[in-house]
């Protein structure tokens, strides 16, 4: 990997991709670790850096979870704690600080041994690498000092270059770049002095002197002080002649240096980190010849980078900078030989002289670039094979490629910088500059359509801007409507002759016939990535429009090499499961979808789409049976048999089936719903019920609810009931865990009636455990819940589902527990427990243990319940079920809190808290804020509290929670209570009777209630 903290903090991967660091704080983080990289740092000045000397209590946890964070960004690198102390391991090359102050300490000693070329080479290479004040973009008022004395150091090392330069004789050279230095920094008398030594040895005496009484004269008005005595010195050897003009150095090149490039990009924006790795490259001292070689995706910029850097490092190329364009992307690539006669020519070899043939002409040119320092910039190269006898033979020059497609063959010698599309703010700039960025901060919402659309690639960025700025009268709105239709998109980025389709043509028409099909069949798919199964199912075997069937291996990989190499699918890296994965730009999806309109038969689309499905199919099935649920999925008398596969790819998954959902989650669901809107419901419900267990476990309720939604919509549109009614009652499950508990009791009373009117017979048993649920949950009396549940359980058995059989039994025996019948209750429970443990299902014992704590509680058992609960969570724990840990959170709370753990039962429910608001439940969410806003009464900050708990008394009422709504109110009346607003306390009291009553005693019938009261109290016993 490669970090630079000069400058704005940059992370990139070893192929030059940049990798995101998400949150302030996390950056925070990881500068500290940066800027002591390979040292260790204490967790008391990471706290210090992160909060400013205001940490908050959790501010411990909080730094684990960034470090957390930042281990899963960076696996290629060593993050270790010890002794309360983190220590980031970082390669010295892999970290600019470190290179700087190698190349400097290099560079100066290069200097005191008098080698002044290397030490001005070295120095220079070290500068190159700031791109601004070091980390610039983060907040650490920590490091400032450091970062103070860091660019009190560079102004040194500046000097020290200078004198390197100067000892080298560039004195005419450096007058400029000294004046700037003067200019900016007027303060320092060692710059003002190689500026006079610089002028007086290029025979520009007079100006010396100027220059001298410049400096007296601005540094008594600042400081009140004469010049020192080196400066008055200095001066005194020019008045008397002692500094003459140097000698001229030896000739360059005949018949005189030559300077080819283009002029720059007017509107040049962006690209800081690969400009920085370019002049980087290209200034170091080195002792081969440096090749930089710049690809990318097409339109993305590659020409105007190079003639940027090339110009940004003229000076240190004064014997030429040469430019040719090598037309790899035409078709018709030129010849080495005649680009060489070309680059002859311009050295000055004139037209008799000029050998003949590639050899020849090959070492006459690396004849004159020895010993010389000379830049050759070669543009829109085809391969390998075209560049190599265009390098010079010896140090000094350097050379700068750019092309369309990787050029793997000068592996050995080349600096690869891959180029994708410019950031988001460097992409507004791009647009800012020729529209203005008024125009679009006036509608910004039509502005991030145009980047959108634009793929925020240079070439398409630039039209789009040409465009508005030739159309005054458009609002910027009007454009991005043009381009939002993707069949016009590519009409619409042209103007005059430069159009984003020519160039996207010419790396399409490149490629050999297999590979262009394969980038068009991958148009296909939305705008996400893909593995290599997905691509081998596209292309098919033998027989194209066959529906089933997949490429070899060998066959997708060439495709996939062959797409890589031209930089036409973008690699962005490997998934949980292991599997590389690949992303068409988005421009090149539009282009590709263009082409298989055209060229590819409405049929052979359908087939390859109705290839991937089934093969998405096979494998989601196969990584299902492996998914551990706490609760059944309906089965349909249709539904297909569960499908056989072989292969390394099916090991891998049943090996880790969860990696490969989770890995696949955002393709299989787009896939589900693209069958659905094809009409071909049932296949798509069937599909959909496999993938829910997982998205179940992980938390995924709005994923669920999209994808059932669209299924269950286009199951309604086409007349597939049992479809319709599948999703329904798989929406109505997810509705519960959301706690909108109307909702979910209306859907799946719809489904029940449906159900058994068609005899959907395990549906029907389904929607009879979730309604026995949502009653036991939402009634006041829970013997409705009793006849559902135990229904679900005779139904379960006589389909021979013990599994489905054995969580209905849990919900039967807590429904018992509700009803004061818990003895009947614990017969069920241990019926449960053994079924389950029979079963050997340790999602299904975590399930039954849930219910064993519940029951343990309603015994007044509440140590018992706790280490149910603990054992519940590390299973649940094992199985990597973070929603269903939520309960498991909750019941250990309440035990603790039965227990007169009080402090550790606050901070287990605010834990619960923070994770349900993450995974979307907001019934849990509002309980775990009612907790820890309970707590705050005991200690002494009702006002704080009855706000807070106001608002969860608002949430339960919208998610229809009666027992919670009355939970919360009795909180509340204590807060009130204890801020003497008696009136408030009765009203809120009498409500909370209304909806749960009270026991004989005249205390809340429910025990968690009366637990929150003790809390509130701050009794630790009844």
């Amino acid at each position: 990997m490669r970090f630079a903290v000069l400058g704005p903090l940059s992370v990139r991967a070893a192929d030059g991709t940049a990798v995101p660091v998400p949150g302030e704080r996390c950056r925070a983080v990881l500068a500290v670790l940066l800027w002591h990289a390979n040292r260790p740092v204490p967790v008391s000045v990471l706290t210090e850096a992160v909060w400013h000397g205001a940490p908050p209590d959790s501010a411990a946890s909080n730094l684990q979870t960034y470090v957390s964070r930042l281990r899963r960004l960076l696996p290629a690198v060593s993050l270790t704690h010890a002794y309360g102390a983190y220590r980031l391991t970082v390669p010295d090359d892999e970290l600019d600080l470190s290179v700087y102050a190698a190349r400097v300490e290099a560079g100066r000693a290069a200097l005191a041994a008098g080698d002044a070329a290397a030490a001005a080479a070295g120095l220079r290479a070290a500068l190159g690498l700031w791109r601004d004040r070091p980390l610039v973009d983060v907040d650490v008022p920590l490091l400032e000092p450091d970062a103070d004395a860091l660019e009190d150091d560079r102004l040194a090392v500046v000097e020290d270059c200078m004198e390197a330069e100067l000892a080298g004789g560039r004195h005419a050279d450096l007058v400029g770049e000294l004046q700037a230095l003067v200019g900016k920094h007027p303060l320092r008398e060692r710059l003002r002095g190689q500026l006079l030594r610089a002028l007086a040895a290029s025979g520009r005496t007079a100006e010396a002197l100027e220059a001298y009484a410049r400096a007296r004269d601005e540094l008594a008005d600042a400081l009140g002080t004469e010049p020192g005595p080196q400066l008055r010195e200095l001066h005194t050897r020019i008045l008397r002649g002692e500094i003459v003009a140097a000698p001229a150095p030896r000739p360059t090149l005949t018949p005189a240096s030559v300077c080819q490039l283009p002029a720059q990009v007017p509107d040049f924006t962006g690209r800081r980190d690969e400009l920085a790795a370019l002049t980087a490259l290209l200034s170091a001292a080195t002792d081969t010849v440096p090749v930089a070689v710049v690809t990318g995706t097409p339109g993305g910029g590659k020409t105007a980078l190079a003639v940027r850097a090339a110009h940004s490092v003229r000076a240190h190329y004064p014997d030429g900078q040469l430019f040719t364009h090598l037309a790899g992307g035409s078709g018709r690539p030129r010849d080495p030989a005649d680009i060489l006669a070309e680059l002859l020519r311009a050295l000055g070899v004139a037209g008799p002289s000029l050998p003949d043939g590639l050899a020849e002409r090959a070492a006459a040119y690396r004849s004159l670039l020895a010993g010389r320092r000379v830049l050759v910039v070669l543009d829109d190269a085809t391969d390998a094979a075209q560049v190599r006898p265009l390098l010079p033979g010896t140090p000094g020059s350097a050379v700068l490629v750019t092309g369309r497609r990787q050029l793997p063959g000068l592996s050995g010698h080349a600096h690869p910088v891959r180029l994708g599309p410019l950031g988001a703010a460097e992409a507004r700039a791009m647009l800012a500059a020729a529209v203005g960025a008024d125009r679009l901060a006036a509608e910004p919402e039509a502005t991030d359509r145009i980047l959108a659309a634009c793929g925020r690639l240079p070439l398409a960025l630039r039209v789009a801007g040409a465009r508005l700025a030739d159309r005054p009268d458009w609002a910027v709105e009007t454009l991005a409507d043009r381009l939002d239709d993707e069949q016009r998109r590519l009409d619409e980025l042209a103007v005059d002759d430069v159009e984003v389709r020519a160039s996207l043509s010419l790396s399409y028409a490149g490629l050999a016939a297999p590979v262009r099909r394969g980038l068009r069949l991958l148009a296909l798919l939305d705008p996400v990535t893909v593995a290599d199964w997905s691509i081998a199912a596209l292309l098919g075997g033998a027989d194209p429009t066959a529906e089933h069937g997949e490429a070899s291996e060998a066959d997708t990989d060439r495709v996939v090499g062959a797409l890589l190499a031209a930089n036409l699918l973008d690699p962005v890296g490997r998934d949980r499961a292991g599997q590389p994965r690949y992303r068409l730009h988005d421009l090149l999806r539009t282009y590709g979808r263009e082409r298989a309109r055209t060229e590819d038969p409405v049929e052979a689309r359908r087939a390859a789409i109705r290839r991937l499905f089934h093969r998405a199919a096979t494998l989601t099935v196969l990584a299902d049976e492996g998914v551990p649920r706490q609760e059944p999925v309906p089965r349909l008398p249709d539904d297909p048999p569960a499908p056989t596969a072989t292969g390394p790819l099916v090991h891998r998954i049943r090996r880790d089936p969860r990696a490969f959902l989770d890995a696949e989650r955002a393709n299989l669901i787009a896939a589900a719903i693209h069958v659905a809107g094809q009409g071909r419901t049932g296949q798509a419900a069937w599909f959909a019920g496999h993938l829910h267990p997982q998205l179940w476990l992980d938390g995924r309720t709005e994923d669920l609810i999209r994808l059932h939604t669209a299924i269950r919509d286009a199951a309604g549109a086409t007349g597939d009931e049992p479809a319709r009614l599948r999703t329904e009652y798989l929406l109505g499950r997810v509705l519960t865990r959301r706690g909108e508990h109307d909702a979910a009791l209306r859907a799946v009373t719809r489904c029940e009636h449906e159900a058994e009117r068609l005899g959907l017979t395990h549906l029907f048993a389904c929607c009879l455990a979730t309604r026995g649920h949502l009653l036991r949950s939402t009634a006041t009396d829970a013997d409705d819940s009793l006849g559902y549940a135990r229904r679900a359980v005779e139904l379960f058995a006589e389909l021979g589902d013990r599994a489905a059989a054995t969580a209905a039994q849990r919900e039967l025996a807590l429904a018992l527990n509700r009803a004061g019948r818990s003895d009947e209750a614990f017969a069920v429970l241990e019926q449960a427990v053994a079924g389950a443990r029979e079963l050997a299902d340790p999602a299904l014992q975590a399930l039954v243990l849930n219910g064993y704590g519940v029951w343990s509680m309603g015994a007044g058992r509440y140590a018992q319940a706790r280490e149910a609960g603990l054992e519940c969570l590390a299973a649940l724990r094992r199985l990597d079920d973070r929603v269903g840990g939520l309960q498991a959170q909750c019941q250990i709370g309440l035990a603790d809190l039965a227990l007169g753990h009080h402090d550790e039962a606050v901070r287990r429910f605010a834990s619960a808290r923070a994770d349900a608001l993450a995974y979307g439940d907001a019934e849990i969410a509002a309980f775990g804020t009612v907790v820890v806003a309970t707590s705050w009464i005991a200690d002494g900050r009702p006002d704080e509290s009855v706000p807070v708990l106001e608002r969860c008394v608002r949430t339960f009422r919208e998610l229809s929670q009666p027992r919670r709504v009355a939970q919360g109110l009795r909180v509340l009346a204590a807060a009130y209570d204890a801020l003497d607003r008696a009136a408030d306390a009765e009203r809120a009291r009498a409500e909370a009777a209304g909806l749960d009553g009270y026991d004989g005693t005249g205390a809340p019938r429910t025990l968690s209630t009366r637990l929150l009261l003790r809390l509130a109290a701050g009794n630790t016993t009844d």
